[in-house]
């Protein structure tokens, strides 16, 4: 899992980094933070705002069930043990 963890880590490093050097670079510092707000307004950037919203609203589920599911173990008493077993053992 690490290898492959870090691995996409790395490919991201060198795919994004580059970008965000071009972008600066092109448009300087006279650009908002938020990417989407640089677009003059028009059909188009309200159906991409709505878009934005509905992908952040459906993958805050797919964030917070791993953080959920840590916490119910914490609270189960069972996470000390499966560390012990698991993790240290």
């Amino acid at each position: 899992f690490r290898v492959v963890l870090r691995s996409a880590l790395i490919l991201m490093l060198f795919v994004l980094m580059p970008m965000g050097v071009l972008g600066w670079l092109t448009f300087g510092d006279g650009i908002n933070a938020i990417i989407i707000n640089n677009i003059v307004g028009s059909a188009v950037v309200d159906v991409l705002k709505i878009a934005l919203c509905v992908g952040i609203l459906f993958t805050y589920p797919l964030q917070i069930a791993p953080v959920m599911h840590a916490v119910d173990k914490m609270l189960h008493g069972s996470f000390a043990r499966h560390v012990l077993i698991h993790d240290l053992g």
